[in-house]
């Protein structure tokens, strides 16, 4: 099974004790499931997905790489990921490149919502993705997707 990469494990393989292994899951299966939009493969072997701010809408577009040349990507979250869960994000706003990260393995992602009050008493519900990137011990990569996009890295506790 590790040979066949759906786990993946650290450390010496000698004895149990010297190594941890960890089950891959499917980054496409949870943003099919998360976006309710199926994504197709790209001939570069990256899925693609696009977020956009619309006024209090979040637009989820799924692209083939391309044709990026043919809409406009000033104010889009890029979300990229291949079959070996190797991650890619890059945004865009007000036609400025805001945070691009390249080619992380992704130990493990999930889904987030909160609830909370802004200072007027108003209740707001937050959405989220956190993904836990291999590279990274302490922290975490936060992507807010509602009421509006933010990214953030956070220590883990």
């Amino acid at each position: 099974m590790i040979e066949s990469g759906r786990i993946e494990y650290r450390g010496s393989l000698e004895t149990i004790r010297d190594f941890e292994i960890r089950v891959l899951g499917s980054i496409n299966e949870f943003f099919v499931k998360l976006f309710k939009k199926d994504c197709e493969i790209d001939e570069d072997g990256f899925y693609h997905y696009l977020l956009e701010e619309k006024g209090d809408e979040l637009v989820v577009e799924t692209t083939d790489i391309k044709d990026w040349d043919t809409i406009d990507l000033s104010n889009k979250l890029i979300l990229d990921y291949d079959d070996r869960n190797l991650f890619s994000l890059t945004w865009f706003k007000a036609g400025r490149d805001m945070i691009r990260i390249n080619h992380s393995l992704i130990d493990n992602i999930e889904h987030k919502t909160d609830e909370y009050e802004d200072k007027k008493g108003k209740k707001l519900n937050t959405e989220g993705i956190i993904l836990f990137l291999a590279d990274l011990t302490d922290k975490y990569l936060e992507i807010q997707i509602k009421p509006y996009i933010s990214i953030a890295f956070k220590n883990q506790h």
